[in-house]
Order: structure tokens, then sequence, then C-alpha cells
């Protein structure tokens, strides 16, 4: 009986291999775009448009805030057995609107395509993300694993290929150009997941109707679970310490140990390295068990790699910080998603996620605003330690829920 069983799992695993290629590459591809969009737009607004520092500020933070808004006004209301369509329709937006940066030459039409760029990449991310959870209910871990290993594969590889781009053309429209077949290639092999539908589970029970749309009863009721709650204030802690690095990162290098352009990039090499390696062993671990506790785990590495930031005087100092602080990095997205998917029913899985999103993304957007600030009081580093403090405040609350907060989900399969 039991050889029988394995040999079913077995099977299972080798039916829906297509659809996790699928799943593993489209996230890729669309997650690489849609970074070399967001970390090109400031510089193509100052070097092609002229603005100034505050107006490239603005701009930067109209793309975060459209991808802030766009989960709770869009993806909240997809239907989980509508998922194909609605990522066929803003994929097929962004593949239309990347290339038009090439032609951008005025304030107005660069402003359309921020906000065309950052409703179409974040709701198709999150899309991609409730495909993840729904694929292989019995397997959700592996699913969810693969997903992200996908995004911090396309964070290793994508500013490599922007950066051979632009320094062979010698300017930033062209990077435009090069990445567009990447997103048009996850347009169609999102139209192929149609094959593979019935046959793997993509997108969960084929035909199945999904509840009535979301509504503020649900978000309600989210906001009131344990399971929901726990994994939100995990991401929460974990904006304020990636937005910092990537923020003010580079910089704290060059002033604390006079890293060049070449020492930064390691840096970030060793920063994304170790989250890639710890996202390849949640995947190929059999389950991932005491999420709760690996989250905490994750916000104390978090606070100490922070605090160890303070007194990096030298380049192998500041290499392990930023190694360390990339295994929360690669701890906290996936093992929080894999308890939302754990907790969730699987219609509500839209609303859940674009919550946790739109949730995280704050501290994400306010984490640069207070250590610039900061920084013009105590200096960088320190500034750095500071930034430890309100991940400490957040852990306290994660750890009041965790020990005092009793839902109805308490029920649920063990978090």
């Amino acid at each position: 009986m039991a050889e029988e069983t394995a040999s079913r799992e077995r099977s299972r695993d080798i039916g829906a291999l297509p659809a996790l290629v699928l799943l593993f590459v489209t996230t890729f591809l669309l997650r690489m775009t849609g970074n070399m969009v967001q970390t090109t737009i400031p510089l193509f607004a100052q070097d092609y448009l002229g603005m100034d520092a505050a107006e490239v500020g603005l701009a930067s933070a109209l793309f975060i805030g459209a991808g802030i808004a766009s989960p709770l006004l869009i993806v909240s209301r997809v239907r989980v057995d509508s998922l194909t369509a609605s990522l066929l329709a803003f994929s097929s937006l962004f593949a239309l609107a990347v290339p038009l940066f090439y032609f951008s030459d005025s304030i107005l039409s660069f402003i359309a395509l921020i906000l065309a760029t950052s409703v179409a990449s974040s709701t198709v991310m999150l899309l991609m993300l409730t495909s993840a959870q729904t694929m292989r209910p019995g397997s959700a871990h592996r699913t969810i694993g693969i997903y992200t290993v996908a995004l911090s594969s396309s964070l290793v590889f994508g500013p490599a290929l922007e950066g051979i781009v632009a320094g062979a053309y010698s300017g930033l429209r062209p990077v435009f150009l090069a990445f567009f077949p990447f997103v048009l290639a996850s347009v169609l092999l999102i139209a192929v997941r149609h094959v593979f539908h019935a046959r793997s589970g993509a997108d969960g029970q084929p035909g199945r109707r999904a509840a009535a749309l979301p509504t503020m009863k649900d978000a309600r009721r989210l906001l009131s679970s344990r399971g929901f709650l726990l994994p939100t204030l995990g991401q929460m802690s974990y904006s304020i310490v990636f937005a910092s690095i990537l923020s003010f990162g580079g910089i704290l290098a060059e002033q604390s140990i006079g890293a060049g352009y070449g020492m930064v990039f390691y840096l970030f090499g060793a920063f994304f390295a170790t989250s890639w390696a710890t996202r390849i062993v949640l995947t190929l671990a059999p389950d991932v068990r005491r999420k709760t506790l690996l989250l905490s785990i994750s916000i104390v590495v978090s606070v100490a790699g922070m605090s160890m930031i303070r007194f990096s005087n030298s380049a192998p100092l500041m290499f392990l910080s930023f190694a360390i602080l990339g295994i929360p990095h690669g701890l906290q997205y996936p093992v929080s998603t894999m308890m939302i998917a754990q907790a969730t029913p699987r219609e509500r899985l839209p609303v859940a996620n674009a919550l946790f999103t739109s949730a995280g993304a704050i501290p994400f957007a306010a984490a640069p605003i207070a250590i610039g600030y900061l920084s013009g009081t105590f200096g960088l580093p320190v500034s750095f330690m500071l930034m430890a403090l309100p991940v400490v405040g957040i852990w306290l609350a994660f750890l009041f829920v965790q020990f005092t907060f009793r839902t109805e989900d308490e029920a649920a399969p063990s978090y």
C-alpha cells in the first residue's frame, strides 16, 4: 500500500513538472524585467528628462505607490478560477509598456508608463504567487519554494544583464528594448499554461467556481486570523531591513570601508547568494514545519545583521554582515506565503495576498525616508543600527500574536 501511494505521488510530481517549469521560467522573466524597470526609472528621469532630485524621488514614489494600490484595487478582486486570464491581460499590458520607454521623451508619457508598468508588474507577480499557492495543495511549500527561488535568481541575473547592455550601448533606452523579448516570452508562456491546466492542476481545480468577490468582511476575517497576522508581521519586519539595504547599503559600504563600485556589486552578490541558497534548502526540504519559529529566528537574525553593520569597519566584516542579512531575506517571504496558503481558504487567497503585500510595502516605502533623515543626525552606520529598533518592535507584536492571540484558525495544521 505504501509503495502504491509513493508511486501515485511520483506520477503526480512528473505530471506537474511542465507546470512547475513554466512557473519558474515565467516568474524569473517577469521579475527580472520588473526589477529592471524599477531600478532604471530614477536614472532615466535624471539623465533623459532632466528631473532634479526631488522630482526623481517623486517618480520613484509614484512607482511604489501604484504597486501598493494595485493589489488592493485589482488583485483582491480576481477570482482564483480566472487566474490565467488575468495573468494574460496584465502581462500583455506589461509587455506593451516596457519597450515604449525607449520612445518616451516627455514627463507626461513617462508618468503614464510608470503607472502602467507598476500596476502590471505588481499585479502579475501577486497572481503568480497565488498560482504557486494553489497549484499543488498537498505540496504548496515546494511550489512556493520554486516561485521564490525564481525571484532570487532573477535578482542575481537581471542587474548583471542590465549593466552589460547599458555599458555596451552607452545608454539606458536600449535596456528597455533588450528586456522586451523576455517579457514577451513570459506572455507566451502564460498562454501555454492553458495546455497544462487540467493535467497539472495549475490555478487550482479547473472549472470550479470561486466564491463571491472579496469584501471588507473578508479583510476583517483575515486581520483577525493568527495564520495571516503572523506572516504579515514577519514580512513587515524584513521590509524595513531590505529597503535599508537596497537604498543605502552601497553608500554605507563606500563610507565605512571605501568600497568601489565593484566591491559594492560583490557585497550585494553575497546578500543575494545566501538568500538564494536559503530558498533552495526550503524548496528541497521534504516539509517545512514550525514556521513561526523560522520567522522568529529570521527576525532575530535581521536585528543581529543590522546591528553588526554598525561595527563593520573592514571588508570581511561588511561581507559577513551582508551575507547574514541575506538569510532572513531567503526565509521570510517563502515561509510567510506558505503560512498564508495553509491558513487561508483557496478562494480567498487573492485578497489575502493583496493585504499581505500592501502591508509589507508600507514599511518598505517608509524605511529609506527614515534612514535618510536619521543619517543626517547620527551618520549612516548608527542609523542602520537604529533601524533595528522598529524591527524589534514588530517582533514583540509578533510574539504577542503568537502566544496570546487565539482565533478559530487554531484548528488549522500547525504553523
